[in-house]
């Protein structure tokens, strides 16, 4: 009963075990906050990549009509999402519209079936407006958050008026 006692009251290790006890949620917090780090500065920078890829892509002249091209080549040479996102992947498309109605509606150009029955995709062309959309698939560091709760957060679409196309644009077109 004397060692029971002993053994009880004694106090040397107690601080290892607290450090056991404590040091997993400790990890995990900072595990945590890393990854939230992360997730905010990349969607920061897709942001500011997606930007600037479409802006290059819409106030450029492209006789073929591919601005897809253009966009897709201008994101890959962002330096910082570059190196930010590594080799991650992600999917991007580019639809166009001749107007507004068209757009809201979803009523995008189609692709054509060419003299060989090969199809060709629809072309920015005399389209006035285009819509660009890229979806990133993050994958975390640390897998402490769903990937079903992060998909959203790194998806994009804007809606732009080609400068170079914008004639074909239907400004004052009825609605129907």
């Amino acid at each position: 009963m004397k060692s029971l006692i002993r053994i009880l009251t004694d106090k040397r290790g107690v601080s290892s075990i607290e450090f056991a006890l404590t040091i997993p949620i400790f990890i995990f917090l900072v595990s945590l906050i890393f990854e939230l780090t992360r997730i905010a500065l990349l969607s920061a920078y897709l942001d500011l990549a997606l930007s600037e890829a479409t802006r290059a892509a819409k106030n450029r002249f492209v006789p073929s009509g591919d601005y897809k091209q253009i966009f897709e080549n201008q994101l890959k040479n962002e330096k910082m999402w570059k190196f930010l996102n590594g080799e991650g992947s992600f999917s991007m498309e580019v639809k166009y519209a001749d107007d507004v109605n068209s757009l809201i509606q979803g009523n995008f150009r189609q692709p054509k079936v060419g003299a060989n029955g090969n199809l060709i995709s629809p072309t920015g062309a005399s389209a006035g407006l285009a819509r660009y959309s890229f979806d990133y698939n993050y994958s975390s560091w640390v897998p402490l958050i769903p990937q079903s709760k992060l998909s959203p957060i790194f998806k994009r679409q804007m809606v732009v008026v080609q400068e170079y196309e914008r004639t074909a644009f239907a400004f004052g077109a009825p609605a129907p």
